[in-house]
């Protein structure tokens, strides 16, 4: 065999040398077997959480426009004298119109989820002039329920208030 002389030549012997020692040939396949699922493992749980913070902001925007559609139900009854002043004004929101449009623009909001978000419950409350929404989602995701065994269940609020003009 030819031996060889400069660089090259002096890092195969120190390769060949390695290996005839015992070396430590397939301490990477080692390291990449016990470190690839933790790395999946760290991948999955960011994609559930970053998923869960998705489901939060739609709950959020399904509240919002439940309050928003209820509040628009409200007018305002204006008082006046003979000479057309007004002397005194008064807000009034159709309760039962209010919920109506406050569910209506949840479920609007909350279409087209996917089968593992469940829509728990919609609610719409009238009180005077402030129209307070509440939406609920259950969550099932693969990680936590895995961990856990059970399933995420939130809720979001808004409130919305019909004020006179000035």
């Amino acid at each position: 065999m030819k031996r060889r002389n400069g660089k090259v030549g002096q890092v195969m012997r120190k390769r060949r040398a390695w290996r005839q020692a015992g070396g430590e040939s397939g301490q990477v396949i080692a390291i990449v077997a016990v470190v690839l699922p933790v790395l999946l493992g760290f991948v999955a749980l960011a994609l559930e959480f970053g998923a869960l913070h998705l489901y939060l902001a739609r709950a959020q925007a399904a509240a919002d426009a439940a309050a928003l559609a209820g509040a628009s139900t409200g007018y305002v009854v204006a008082e006046q004298d003979a000479f057309g002043t007004v002397y005194s004004t008064q807000v009034v929101v159709d309760a039962a119109l209010a919920r109506e449009k406050g569910l209506e623009a949840a479920s609007r909001n909350l279409a087209g989820l996917p089968p593992w978000v469940e829509p728990v419950g919609a609610e719409v409350t009238v009180e005077g002039a402030k129209v307070a929404a509440s939406v609920r989602l259950r969550v099932s995701g693969m990680i936590w329920t895995v961990l856990w065994g059970e399933r995420i269940e939130f809720s979001q609020q808004a409130t919305a208030e019909v004020q006179p003009p000035p």
